[in-house]
């Protein structure tokens, strides 16, 4: 490995929760669902709950698993929902 590389590896910053936590400060959402094992109805009203635009998915030990913009989720509801009422007409 040349010089660079080990000074870029030297020079390298890990970021962990307590880093990211004091970059973002108030600005840090912690809003959180457990995704696993759990109905999707279940699931989408626990997402609607949270409070923020983006809500971290987590597994049963906490572990980040992935983001869900819940924008998206009550687009997801509401074209259900106008499904439903156009099913119901007919």
């Amino acid at each position: 490995m040349g010089a660079p590389a080990e000074q870029a590896i030297r020079a390298r910053k890990w970021l962990d929760g307590a880093k990211v936590a004091n970059l973002l400060g108030s600005d840090l959402s912690t809003s959180q669902v457990r995704v696993q094992g759990k109905p999707e109805s279940e699931l989408l009203e626990s997402i609607l709950k949270q409070a923020g635009r983006f809500v971290a998915a987590v597994k049963p030990d906490k572990t980040f698993d992935g983001l869900i913009d819940r924008h998206s989720a009550l687009e997801s509801l509401k074209e259900s929902y106008l499904a439903e009422l156009r099913l119901k007409k007919t």
